[in-house]
């Protein structure tokens, strides 16, 4: 038969036949303890009070922490699953109340289970926002034994940001407007934008969710105008415990170009004599840097001069066109400009003959 203790944790059975062998055995204990379910059994002996003492053990309790790798504050709302070492799903609120293994973390990042014995495995299942899992101690196995409580703690590494900075060179002048691409290990552009990012007022933009151990690599594809374009890209590993790194990019100013044709003896201007300007390449330089096409090709104003402006830092070529015919040598002039700086120069025309009025 099946019967139950009372409040005082008592069965009594009277009238039992003496020389009969009573056999007993726990089949359900009461919430919060583990079953003793080793049968005992006992001969009735005449006129004597027998005894059989069955001990329930409190069931153990395991508590899950989560907290910040490098703050140590609590995150909530992480979620884990739980299960036995055979796999089974671990219910809630002693076994009445069914999670498919799943908990979450509360407020204060932790989760209690209580009246639980046995080898259970804790499986961190989905973090929150900014955050990222640790998969070398994503899965955690731990002993819980009877009347015993255990602590797990799992660590979440907050994603990381990269700051790119642009600068004047040679200052800490902000500069706006220029443009970058950004992407990981294999090219892939990263952010919403497909790897496209410009600098803001303050010169800079910022990357924010970056997982740690990333490889990122930032290239400028166009600088801002009046500046040369720094093209030497620039890789990073996000590192793991720091919040936030910075890359730096240096824009020189472009240069400027001034070409004066002088008559050799009287020194008045000379309007209308055309150079061409090209690279050390031989590739024409248009003006403005590149926005307006010319070819190459300049023509002195009514005061003699032209003026070529945004040029790139570099070598170039400058070259007489028409007039040389009627001086006594044709200019052929290497120059080299600098950032930021204008380069002048002073064409002279020593005359074969008298230029017709």
């Amino acid at each position: 038969g099946v019967y139950y203790t009372d409040a005082a944790g008592e069965i009594t059975l009277t009238g039992l036949t003496p020389g009969a062998t009573v056999k007993a055995r726990e089949i359900r204990t009461v919430d919060g303890f583990t079953l003793d379910g080793t049968p005992q059994d006992i001969e009735i002996q005449a006129g004597q009070t027998q005894q059989l003492t069955f001990w329930n053990a409190r069931k153990g309790s395991l508590l899950i922490r989560k907290l910040d790798s490098l703050t140590q504050r609590p995150l909530s709302g992480v979620m884990f699953r739980i299960t036995t070492a055979t796999g089974e799903y671990v219910p809630n609120n002693d076994g009445r109340t069914s999670s498919n293994g799943f908990f979450t973390t509360d407020s204060a990042g932790e989760i209690l289970l209580t009246g639980v014995t046995g080898t259970l495995v804790v499986t961190e299942f989905s973090t929150i926002s900014g955050y990222v899992i640790d998969e070398a101690t994503r899965s955690q196995t731990v002993v819980v034994n009877p009347d015993d409580t255990q602590t797990l703690v799992f660590y979440n590494n907050p994603m990381t940001s990269l700051t790119v900075q642009k600068y004047v060179t040679g200052t800490t002048t902000p500069l706006k407007g220029a443009k970058f691409f950004v992407s990981d290990s294999h090219g892939v552009g990263l952010g919403d934008s497909n790897g496209t990012f410009t600098t803001d007022e303050n010169g800079r933009f910022v990357i924010s969710d970056l997982i740690p151990g990333l490889s990122v690599t930032v290239k400028e594809t166009e600088a801002p105008d009046g500046y040369a374009l720094d093209s030497t890209p620039q890789t990073i590993r996000m590192r793991s415990g720091i919040s936030a790194q910075t890359l730096t990019f240096y824009n020189a100013p472009k240069g400027s170009v001034s070409v004066r044709k002088l008559d050799a003896v009287t020194e008045q201007p000379l309007a209308g004599a055309e150079f061409k300007v090209t690279t050390a390449n031989g590739i024409p330089l248009d003006n403005d840097g590149g926005r307006i096409s010319t070819n190459g090709i300049y023509r002195t104003d009514d005061n003699g001069q032209f003026l070529v402006t945004k040029v790139q830092p570099g070598a170039y070529v400058i070259t007489d066109v028409i007039w040389y015919e009627r001086c006594l040598s044709r200019q052929n002039t290497h120059i080299t400009i600098a950032a930021g700086h204008l380069w002048r120069m002073i064409a002279l025309c020593a005359r074969k003959a008298a230029i017709p009025a």
